[in-house]
């Protein structure tokens, strides 16, 4: 369903991106958790590489933090980005507090996870939901690190991303890149938040973002997605959560 197309944007002035904080400790990956960290990331390094993104390189401490909250979140049958004291494997609230128990000082951190006994299935999973994406393709992400784990049978695969908004290497990256090929031509829109209005016929169309550098505010004005045949397809425009220096359009 992805054709030619032409995203049209207006930049406006600066904006910021949230999250959370505070702090705690637990023990780093093993060399085992560590490899398959390493693919992961090499993995998302291929993914930025085709679409202009700079690419990435981890730090132990990072890595440490994503594997803590996989073992986490697989250990208690838990999803989502939050822990709770008192649980197994509590090592912090937020990602940010986790990195933090872990000696990396950080303002900006996002997290991203899916559940799966697949690491490198779960990178393209996350890859191809657009709010999972939006971090793992940022032009400021500075340091990212991945962690996976199947502590009592159930996989989880976690990507902390920290960023540096004076990074300003590229003014701004699409997925998918012009003249990118091999790109899946749908998307199940699965998603927590989900990108989706209430009752969207699915699967959809494969989602089409460009993010900013530089924590830049960018407003839609308008967007269209172009067959070769000149026909213009219906496409849904997703709201921005979280940030405003990104947009995304999916193809219905």
């Amino acid at each position: 369903m992805v054709g030619i197309f032409a995203l049209r944007l207006v930049r406006s002035l600066l904006v910021c991106l949230t999250l959370a904080l505070s702090s705690v400790v637990f023990a780093p990956p093993s060399p085992a958790a560590a490899a398959t960290s390493n693919d992961m990331l090499y993995l998302t390094n291929q993914l930025r590489y085709a679409i202009g993104a700079p690419t990435l390189t981890a730090d132990p401490r990072v890595v440490a933090a994503a594997q803590n909250h996989a073992n986490y979140s697989s250990a208690n049958g838990q999803g989502g980005h939050f822990e709770t004291a008192g649980l197994p494997y509590y090592t912090g609230y937020s990602a940010r507090d986790r990195v933090a128990a872990m000696g990396w000082s950080t303002t900006f951190v996002s997290e991203v996870a899916t559940g799966g006994s697949d690491p490198l299935a779960g990178v393209r999973q996350l890859w191809d939901a657009p709010y999972h994406r939006l971090g793992l393709m940022h032009p400021s992400a500075s340091t990212l690190g991945w962690g996976h784990s199947d502590i009592g049978g159930r996989g989880t695969t976690v990507g902390d991303i920290a960023y540096d908004f004076g990074l300003r290497p590229v003014d701004f990256v699409r997925s998918p890149a012009h003249g990118q090929t091999n790109i899946p031509t749908s998307w199940s829109g699965n998603e927590s938040p989900n990108p989706l209005p209430a009752g969207a016929t699915r699967p959809v169309g494969y989602p089409i973002m460009v993010v900013y550098s530089g924590g830049q505010s960018v407003v839609m004005r308008g967007a269209e997605v172009v067959a070769p045949d000149g026909t213009r397809l219906p496409i849904y425009y997703a709201p921005q959560q979280f940030e405003y220096d990104y947009q995304v359009i999916i193809p219905q």
